[in-house]
């Protein structure tokens, strides 16, 4: 079971000016530093992108290394802003009626609480088995809880072959647990295709993983209040990189993923902007090309044997015609004759000699130096070649 606290957390009010009061938001971020929340149930056992390491850093308040950049920060208050358009988008296609609740705190663990996305109200039982008739239902409670969530394609495309990822799994499993519901739903916003569109997942309680979530919270806050921390990651990880207390937790022991040949590179953390948002765009221009790619299949597949087709209605026409294939040099083959030219040569001085007399030897051999000429060293490259750390 759970308490709402929402209108009774903590929050430190400067009464001094009236205008330097902290903002909702603001306010909400300090609130949520009291206790664990269900985007920090994953990283108390190490799952997801974070750790439990950087989520003790984080509770306690410790200044970080590195801030989020731009590019970061607007990815992560885009799922903010959806978030609105996600849940309307479920309560129309579902039919069910959610509403919004309050910051809930654990009545097992005070130091478990949670924000949740809305509450589904008012179902029956009969209405559940219709709108998730896969789900094993053996009993029910008309009260339930909704997570929404919003992916890139890659995330997006995991989901629908892999189903929902073990750490949005202990995100939804806390929620149950503070606040005692028995089951949930979680909304995911389409990608690609599917863009606008809204899948569900619903998800039964779990008592085992409640129980060892709720477990792991007083040890977990222990560490948050001055306790030994919790060892880090081994080495090589790949969230270690991009956290934002890197060098606050591993210093020089931080290992990055750097290829052999670029072991000499200096670092030059000034173009960390720079480097996020090239790395966003070249993200974007990758996943807008696959998409390309796979709808140009699609399309061939429906020209088939045709020379192409035209689409009025869409304003665009396709050539799809088979083309002379293209002549080009083998140079391989070049080396491979010249060296076979090479060893008929004349092996002696005197036989060459003798050679020279033929005028067809003489063209013979200029026409060999002239090929051999035309290998020569080009303009040094210096290719811009990115890399994941």
């Amino acid at each position: 079971m759970a308490t709402d606290v929402s209108p009774k957390l903590e929050v430190l009010v400067r009464q001094d000016n009236p205008e330097d009061q902290p903002t909702e938001r603001e306010q909400w971020l300090t609130a949520r530093k009291q206790f664990i929340g269900g985007s920090d149930s994953a990283a108390m056992f190490n799952e997801g992108y974070g750790c439990c390491r950087r989520l003790v850093y984080d509770k306690r308040g410790t200044p970080i290394d590195y801030p989020r950049t731009p590019a970061e920060i607007e990815t992560l208050q885009r799922g903010t802003d959806l978030e609105e358009m996600v849940a309307f988008k479920f309560q129309q296609e579902s039919g069910l009626k959610i509403r919004r609740m309050g910051t809930r705190i654990s009545k097992v663990e005070p130091r478990a609480g949670v924000n949740v996305d809305r509450q589904i109200v008012g179902i029956t039982g009969e209405r559940y088995r219709d709108l998730f008739p896969d789900a094993n239902v053996e009993f029910w409670t008309p009260t339930g809880v909704l997570e929404c969530k919003t992916a890139n394609e890659f995330v997006f495309k995991q989901i629908l072959k892999d189903g929902v990822p073990p750490h949005y799994v202990m995100q939804m499993q806390h929620s149950l647990a503070v606040t005692g519901y028995k089951w949930g739903v979680f909304a995911v916003l389409g990608y690609g295709p599917m863009l606008w569109r809204v899948i569900w997942f619903p998800m039964l309680r779990d008592d085992n993983l409640c129980d060892a979530i709720l477990n792991r919270v007083p040890d977990v806050w222990t560490m948050v209040e001055g306790g030994e921390l919790p060892p880090a990651l081994p080495q090589p990880d790949k969230r270690c990189p991009k956290c934002e207390w890197r060098r606050t937790c591993l210093g020089a022991q931080l290992a990055l993923n750097v290829p052999d040949e670029d072991k000499d590179v200096p670092t030059d953390d000034s173009l960390a902007e720079l480097a996020t948002d090239y790395m966003v765009a070249r993200k974007t221009s990758d996943e807008a090309a696959e998409l390309v790619d796979t709808i140009a299949t699609q399309i061939k597949e429906r020209i088939g044997d045709r020379p192409g087709v035209l689409v009025p209605a869409a304003g665009v026409g396709f050539s799809y015609k088979k083309a002379a294939p293209p002549m080009r040099w083998d140079g391989k083959g070049i080396e491979g004759v010249l060296g076979l030219v090479e060893r008929e040569m004349p092996a002696t001085v005197e036989a060459l000699d003798e050679a020279k007399k033929n005028p067809w030897f003489n063209v013979f051999d200029k026409l060999v130096l002239a090929v051999k000429g035309c290998k020569r060293p080009g303009t040094p490259s210096r290719p811009f070649k990115p890399f994941e750390l």
